[in-house]
């Protein structure tokens, strides 16, 4: 394992989690008042938050695009009510900051403005996630309320071979950081996110195409190796390799966590309880995420994956 600063960005004040879910919808209901007026459902959210502080989080992130689609600017008051949360329990926490997390730019912008309405000496926030399609929109920000961002990359077609798997994803990482070079952040605002898939299903499905998991493994790599990235970091969502999953969930996520670490990775959005990136991953689970790291379109290869995986659910 590296000694070198593991960020940890807190993924559990998400509305797509069922427990937190279920104490953000009672604090709703509470009215307009909610987020301001003393009450157990006030409490049990700043729980969430400062649970995650106490655990090591870097950044709490605030997710609530499950709640998008009837009222949206209902949403979008409601994520600068949350960011106002995270910065009045971030006084006490000062190592600790917000990460606006959102696939709707009105509330990344929403979050942004919230974080910097008042004046303080608080760290700065994070903006999950700038894309290529949103690259002057959230960056253009970035020079009077300074940021530093996840910049997503990702593609809606597997990718057919072993070199375009990565060269696709590596123009992508180009792009974002030339643009962010020109809004004048630096490369350590920078935190690539080459995506996770559930290993459950990342089998290839004809000849000589690679996997998901090989994609993500080798572009951090191929970040890591070009000098031109230079001090820039990487932060994937652990949670979605275990999805579908029967057991050991936590175990298959810290070794997939280990694995990342090794070929580059030095962040992550994680539930920061768990303490995934230190500690003994088990061998036979590590064993399993490098089979998947290493499918480049081989034939023996997958099906050296699909034997583990096979094993791995019988058990």
């Amino acid at each position: 394992m590296s000694n070198n600063k593991f960020t940890q960005i807190g993924e559990l004040l998400h509305t797509s989690i069922a427990s937190s879910r279920k104490a953000m919808d009672a604090l709703i209901a509470k009215g307009a008042d909610a987020f301001t007026n003393p009450s157990a459902e006030l409490d049990a959210v700043k729980e969430i938050i400062t649970k995650q502080m106490d655990t090591g989080a870097d950044y709490i992130e605030i997710n609530l695009d499950d709640l998008l689609g009837n009222n949206d600017q209902e949403i979008i008051t409601m994520m600068a009510q949350y960011v106002e949360l995270i910065k009045q329990c971030c006084m006490d926490h000062p190592e600790c900051s917000v990460c606006v997390d959102s696939s709707d730019d009105r509330l990344l912008v929403s979050g942004l403005n919230q974080w910097y309405k008042e004046s303080h000496n608080l760290k700065k926030p994070m903006i999950n996630s700038v894309k290529v399609s949103n690259i002057d929109n959230i960056l253009s920000l970035g020079k009077e309320k300074p940021f530093r961002f996840i910049a997503l990359l990702m593609s809606e077609m597997p990718p057919e071979n072993a070199r375009q798997a990565v060269e696709e994803l590596l123009d992508q990482a180009t792009k974002i950081f030339d643009a962010a070079m020109d809004y004048g952040f630096s490369p350590d605002d920078i935190f690539f996110d080459t995506g996770v898939y559930p290993l459950a299903i990342d089998i290839p499905m004809s000849p000589d195409q690679p996997g998901y998991t090989y994609r993500t493994f080798e572009t951090v790599k191929a970040i890591r190796a070009d000098e031109k990235f230079k001090g820039v970091h990487f932060s994937l969502g652990f949670s979605n390799c275990f999805r579908d999953l029967p057991r050991r969930r936590i175990g298959i996520t810290r070794a997939y966590v280990h694995k990342a670490i090794e070929a580059g990775v030095d962040g992550g959005i994680v539930n920061t309880n768990h303490s995934l990136h230190s500690g003994e991953a088990a061998p036979e689970l590590l064993a399993l995420v490098e089979a998947f790291a290493q499918l480049d379109g081989d034939m023996e290869k997958t099906t050296t994956a699909m034997e583990l995986m096979a094993n791995f659910c019988r058990g």
